[in-house]
Order: C-alpha cells, then sequence, then structure tokens
C-alpha cells in the first residue's frame, strides 16, 4: 500500500483514465504525462514517464506499456488490437470496467478467509509469546516445589527450561525458517510450483483456487476474442498473464492444440488430468458454446458461474475454519490449565494430610 491507494488500485486507475482522456479526444502522449502526474507509486509514475519517452520517440503505447512489464500480457494484447483497429478508447475502458469487476471479487475472497486466517496469526503470536516469557518463570516454580509432577507438567517444565535456555535462538530461527518456507514455496516465481501443486490438492482452499483462476480465465479469454484476437494468440496472452504454473502449462497445450487445427473442447479433452483443472460441467458448457459459434458469451457465463462457485467455497471455508481454530485455541488453554493445576492440587492435598 502506498498512500490511499494498493499498486493494483493505481493500475486500474491508469486504464481508467488512459480511457477518459483517449476517448476525449486527448493525444496518447499528452495523456499518459497527465496520468502519470497524478499517480501516487513512484515506481508506476516512472514507469509510465518511460513509457511516455518511448512514445515521443515513435513507439506505439502498447509496446510502451510492454516495456515497463506493469500490465500483463492479456492487457497489452487488447491495447494493441484497439490500436490496430482504432478502438483504443474503448478496449481501454473495456480493461478497465473488467479489471474492476475482478478486483471486487477478489474483496469478497480476500474478506472472506481474512478473517480466519488473522485470529490464527493472533493465537499463533500469543501462543509464542506465552511459551516463551511464561513457562520458563512456571518451571523455575513447579522445579521448587520438590513434588513428583504427573506427565503434563514434566512436559510444560521441559517447554519452559528449552525456552529459557535457547529460546533466544529457537524463536528466532523458526521465524525466518517458516519465512523462507513461505518464500520458496508460495512467493517466489522460481520455486513456487510445488507450494502451488500443494494448495490445489488442498480440501476447500484448492476448489477455491481453482474457480477463481477459471473465472479469470474465462473474463479474460471473453474478451480478448471480443476484441476480435485469434484464438491462439489469446491463449498465448492467458499463459503469459497467468501465475498458476498447472493453467500456464494447460494454455500453451490449448493453443499448440488450436494451432494444429483441434478444436477448443478436443483440446480440452485430450490433455492429462483436465478434470482437476476444469470441471467437467464448465468443459460441456464451453463445448456447447464453440459448437454454437457463441464462444465468448459462453466464457462470460463459465466467469460468473465459477465466480459464484468461489465466492460460496470461500465462506465454506471460513465456516471450516473457525470452529477448528476454537478447538486449537481450546486444547492449549486446556494443556496449560491441567499441567498447572494437578500439582497444586497435589500439594494442597500433602498439606491436608
Amino acid at each position: 500500500m502506498f498512500g490511499l491507494f494498493s499498486r493494483t488500485q493505481e493500475k486500474a486507475y491508469v486504464l481508467e483514465e488512459l480511457a477518459l482522456l483517449l476517448g476525449a479526444g486527448v493525444p496518447v502522449l499528452p495523456a499518459i504525462d497527465a496520468v502519470a502526474s497524478e499517480i501516487r507509486d513512484p515506481n508506476i509514475r516512472r514507469a509510465l514517464v518511460d513509457a511516455g519517452e518511448k512514445i515521443g520517440e515513435g513507439s506505439t503505447l502498447s509496446a510502451a506499456l510492454s516495456a515497463t512489464k506493469f500490465f500483463p500480457a492479456d492487457v497489452i494484447a487488447l491495447i494493441r488490437i484497439g490500436e490496430e483497429t482504432g478502438h483504443l478508447p474503448e478496449n481501454l475502458d473495456a480493461i478497465a470496467r473488467n479489471q474492476e469487476r475482478m478486483r471486487e471479487f477478489q474483496g469478497k475472497i480476500t474478506a472472506a478467509v481474512a478473517y480466519p486466517i488473522v485470529v490464527l496469526v493472533f493465537t499463533v503470536v500469543v501462543s509464542l509469546g506465552t511459551a516463551w516469557f511464561m513457562l520458563p518463570r512456571l518451571s523455575v516454580l513447579f522445579s521448587s516445589l520438590h513434588l513428583e509432577l504427573p506427565l503434563v507438567t514434566r512436559i510444560l517444565v521441559a517447554l519452559g527450561n528449552g525456552l529459557s535456555n535457547y529460546g533466544l535462538v529457537v524463536v528466532p530461527l523458526f521465524l525466518v525458517s517458516f519465512a523462507l518456507f513461505l518464500f520458496f514455496f508460495f512467493l517466489s516465481p522460481r520455486t513456487n510450483r510445488w507450494g502451488q501443486w500443494l494448495l490445489l490438492r488442498t480440501p476447500v482452499l484448492g476448489e477455491l483456487l481453482v474457480m477463481a483462476e477459471i473465472s479469470r480465465f474465462g473474463s479474460m479469454f471473453a474478451e480478448l476474442l471480443s476484441a476480435g484476437l485469434p484464438v491462439v494468440e489469446a491463449l498465448g496472452s492467458l499463459e503469459r498473464a497467468s501465475s498458476i504454473h498447472s493453467y500456464r502449462g494447460l494454455y500453451h497445450q490449448l493453443a499448440f492444440a488450436v494451432n494444429q487445427g483441434y478444436s477448443v473442447h478436443r483440446a480440452l479433452s485430450d490433455y492429462p488430468n483436465i478434470n482437476a483443472l476444469i470441471p467437467v460441467s464448465l468443459q460441456h458448457l464451453l463445448s456447447s458454446g464453440e459448437a454454437s459459434g457463441q464462444l465468448p458469451e459462453t466464457l462470460e457465463k463459465v466467469s460468473r458461474v465459477a465466480r459464484q462457485k468461489a465466492e460460496i467455497t470461500a465462506q465454506t471455508l471460513t465456516a471450516t475454519l473457525e470452529p477448528m481454530l476454537l478447538v486449537f485455541v481450546w486444547l492449549g488453554v486446556l494443556f496449560v490449565a491441567v499441567a498447572v493445576l494437578l500439582p497444586l492440587y497435589g500439594l494442597i492435598g500433602g498439606l491436608n494430610r
């Protein structure tokens, strides 16, 4: 987040303002300069200034924006088609509307899963803090009683002693290891293939990711075809724009098969494990749309259906995680309570005798 806008919102703002200015008859170079002057993010502003310089040297808007690396391949393709057909403002406006729709969809998904994630992080932080600062003191207390401690209390004392002696090494090492795990398995483009493979096969969460990608696929594919882009080139743009390796492979193979003369439906049916990437019902819907010559309209319908299923799945994920988190917290509290109370009851019983 920079100022009041995220980078995604600022890029959407760039496209919306360009569509507005170009539609009003403002030349491309002054329009780029005007939009750049209003952008808060310094990286995007610098990229737009560089794009303006390239346009001033004779480059097209699509080529200049492509060189910035800030906009996905499908957006660049639609801008290029708009330049070639003379419908650049209309295409920019269509891109902005589509991105606004997808941003609203992503916002709903984020809102649905944010609460359990926040609760989980808070629980881990509180548990770690409690273990690090309180268990060593409890360990000293119980050791001074010289009692025969029950097993659960001995485990608590061992944890307390371990954190007292090695906490300054173990806790930072755990946090760094966890951060590296997240980076290499889920964030790094070079190594996140395995993390994506794991997430796609996780119950509920995997279905959510699949539906979100299909919704994006249907919406973008429909926009590209409606703008006049050939199927093979549209699939190539989808491949370059996708961040999920499994779907990038699918789009690549589809483009290759269609280029060889196969239909989209035939290319889908021949792809290995296609049912895990696109549900059978949606495959039949695509086949029907292709056979009737209404593939863009059908793709929009596929996107809408997948978006609705993703929203329902996100709500299911939240409803599933909340009781699991409560049970996890309850078990932790129960463990500490039993470990603390059992020796105290034993001490009181000994004094009564």
